[in-house]
């Protein structure tokens, strides 16, 4: 979980795909899997936005926040194939035991030279293993 500054509602991607929280959902596997976006454990520059792509947007708004705002955001993996995980971003208003928002994303794992589908590395795996719901997100229409 992690404390983020929502300045504008664009951000949140009411109307099209939000590069934010697809960003966001990036930092927040990086987090969970010990590694930095940016930077592999040995220094060595990698992307996830090269060993992946996103599809099947979803926003489920619970109820209308406060923009500009403080919020916390979490990630949860709730449906894993061997090359995509369906995974959910969970926007909290300060204090709040509920989500204001959820956004729910397919994100495939590519080969970043023939951009086909491949089951995710070990530091993603692990990534995943961490936030893992424990639960299938149909159930939830999620």
């Amino acid at each position: 979980v992690r404390r983020v500054e929502i300045g504008s509602w664009h951000l949140l991607g009411a109307m099209e795909p939000s590069t934010y929280l697809r960003e966001m959902a990036d930092e927040l596997l990086a987090d969970a899997g010990g590694l930095s976006p940016r930077k592999g454990r040995l220094g060595v520059t990698r992307s996830f936005a090269s060993e992946h792509r996103y599809g099947g947007d979803r926003a489920y708004w619970l109820r209308s926040p406060k923009v500009p705002n403080a919020f916390d955001i979490g990630i949860t993996a709730v449906r894993r194939t061997p090359c995509s995980a369906r995974l959910v971003l969970g926007l909290f208003e300060r204090d709040a035991a509920d989500p204001a928002m959820l956004y729910a994303m397919d994100r495939i794992s590519v080969d970043a030279t023939t951009g086909r589908a491949v089951g995710p590395g070990s530091d993603l795996e692990q990534a995943l293993a961490a936030v893992d719901a424990g639960f299938k997100g149909a159930r939830f229409g999620l």
